[in-house]
């Protein structure tokens, strides 16, 4: 999960200078809502990884009790249902601050 990680720190860079690059004056009026969202993400990633991490080594320890193990599964829906509230929350936010998302 660490390499999810840290694939995708510099994909979320990326992301944002192509949003500077491509949509150079509507970023520069949220650039600080794009980073707090972009932390927000990377903050839900590590949360992910930390709880899958957190999680299989519970399994490996109690292969037989599976639900002690349960807890750390439900930590794992919550961090990816935040990084997909947050995705949405971006898309729904573009069109506001006058960027079109368009489906390639």
């Amino acid at each position: 999960m660490e390499t999810l990680f840290y694939t995708m720190m510099p994909l979320a860079a990326t992301g944002f200078a192509w949003v500077a690059y491509r949509h150079p004056a509507e970023y520069g009026k949220v650039s600080g809502v794009i980073i707090l969202l972009g932390l927000a993400v990377l903050v839900g990633i590590a949360g992910f990884s930390i709880g899958w991490n957190s999680a299989v080594a519970r399994v490996e320890d109690q292969a037989t009790d599976i639900p002690k193990a349960m807890p750390e599964y439900l930590w794992l829906i919550l961090y990816w249902t935040m990084g997909v509230i947050a995705y949405l929350h971006l898309l729904q936010l573009l069109p506001i601050i006058g960027i079109k998302h368009k489906p390639d």
